[in-house]
């Protein structure tokens, strides 16, 4: 079955676009708009006259929904009616088209969390690495900037609880095992419901002395950077925070900051400047940090 589409250039350039930010043709994207159409309020509007003609291709498993909306639309033509669904989509915050382009992997992974069974997914690392991960997955979360959706699961392989972002999981497998939720883990999946950090860094702290430089490089370097703490809180309430402490000297001095932040997050932000900054404590994620850079150093100088 196929449908011959009238759409503005513009709007046939956004979705160019968004095929191409999630690796799948316009047909291929214009087939999960119609199998979520039912969800969709149509959005019809008058066409501008630079547009562009594309034959679209109606899968077989959308054959019945979109005859479907065909009767329940017949005062328009296929072209309009396909437009209106296209413009409601693309109207649709970026999690919301997310959740829709992976409808299948999510409704999987939320029967999983349902059944409190664990799985196996196939995770993209990188745009050419894959890894297989046997998991135990706890929520589904969107960012604040409602942008992306994660999984917040327990990861067989690091024995610790791990975020991964749902486009990248391109295969789930079941593994016919049931668990049950980890008490230590609860708090944290409490604190996902008020804001998602996908580093969960919750209820991780690390206090950190910059330099001048350094001071201009947190105000700079935005993406990852871990959320700043009170001293003043820290210095009332020591016991809150764990791993931690502020003296009256360290409450003074503003180039000494304290961050609610994971190890691997202080890796992917702090790493960027290290120069310009020492990790105060805790003081095992510094001597952690300097054993790498150590490793790293004699791997450089093996080559010179």
């Amino acid at each position: 079955m196929r449908v011959r589409l009238t759409i503005d250039k513009r709007m046939y350039f956004l979705l160019e676009e968004e095929a191409e930010k999630y690796n799948i043709t316009v047909n291929g994207l214009i087939n999960h708009i119609i199998s979520s159409s039912d969800k969709l309020k149509a959005r019809f509007y008058k066409i501008e006259k630079d547009n562009k003609v594309k034959d679209v291709k109606v899968n077989a498993e959308n054959r019945e929904i979109w005859n479907r909306q065909l009767r329940l639309h017949n005062e328009y033509s296929k072209s309009e009616l396909l437009r209106a669904f296209i413009a409601a989509y693309l109207f649709l915050p970026i999690f919301i088209r997310e959740k829709i382009i992976y409808k299948e992997i999510i409704e999987e992974i939320q029967n999983a969390i349902d059944n409190k069974e664990s799985i196996e997914i196939l995770h993209t690392k990188n745009e050419r690495e894959y890894e297989k991960r046997m998991i135990d997955p706890y929520k589904i979360v969107t960012t604040q900037s409602e942008e992306n959706n994660y999984l917040i699961a327990f990861c067989q392989k690091r024995q610790d609880i791990r975020s991964f972002r749902i486009s990248r999981i391109s295969q789930i497998k079941k593994l016919h095992k049931r668990f049950k939720v980890k008490n230590e883990y609860e708090c944290l999946l409490d604190k996902s419901e008020e804001y998602f950090d996908g580093f969960l860094s919750y209820g991780k702290y690390v206090k950190v002395k910059f330099t001048e430089r350094g001071m201009n490089m947190l105000k700079i370097i935005t993406l990852n950077r871990p959320l700043e703490i009170s001293k003043e809180k820290i210095y009332n309430n020591p016991d809150a925070y764990i791993g931690v402490s502020i003296d009256k000297e360290e409450l003074k001095d503003d180039k000494i900051k304290v961050f609610e932040c994971s190890e691997y997050q202080c890796e992917a932000y702090f790493f960027q400047y290290l120069e310009d900054i020492l990790i105060l404590e805790p003081k095992k994620l510094r001597d952690n940090m300097h054993k790498r850079l150590k490793e790293a150093l004699e791997k450089i100088e093996k080559y010179n």
